[in-house]
């Protein structure tokens, strides 16, 4: 009678053990993916701070070459507005090209960006 006591209470001790091991086991993932996303959102929050700064730099370095261009057109065609017109013709063509493509053009790449670096490896970092 006392063993079968013994062998039910080391059984139910057992039990509870493999539940608790479970239940960390459990916690343990949880706390890594959250770990995981964090790190993953920051990555790419620093990516997106990063290209935002670099289209700044160029975007300051398109405005003063345009500039540039248009005074030079400006004086080989007698007047510094036909340089200017003449250089926001060709931004207006480049435009055009860019809105009527910008599937191909932005919206894929940059969405296939996202989806692989949100599903990238951890030890592929």
């Amino acid at each position: 009678m006392q063993t079968e006591q013994d062998e039910d209470i080391f059984q139910t001790s057992r039990i509870k053990s493999i539940f608790e091991n479970v239940h960390n086991y459990v916690e343990a993932r949880l706390e890594l993916y959250k770990i995981s996303l964090f790190e993953k959102g920051a990555k790419i929050a620093a990516d997106l701070i990063t290209a935002a700064i670099l289209g700044v730099c160029a975007a300051f370095f398109l405005i003063f070459l345009s500039v540039g261009i248009a005074l030079i057109l400006g004086n080989w065609l007698g007047g510094a507005y036909i340089g200017f017109l003449i250089v926001a013709g060709v931004y207006l063509i480049i435009g055009l090209v860019i809105y009527l493509r910008r599937k191909s053009i932005l919206q894929k790449p940059i969405m296939e960006a996202a989806i692989t670096e949100l599903l990238k490896g951890d030890d592929e970092d």
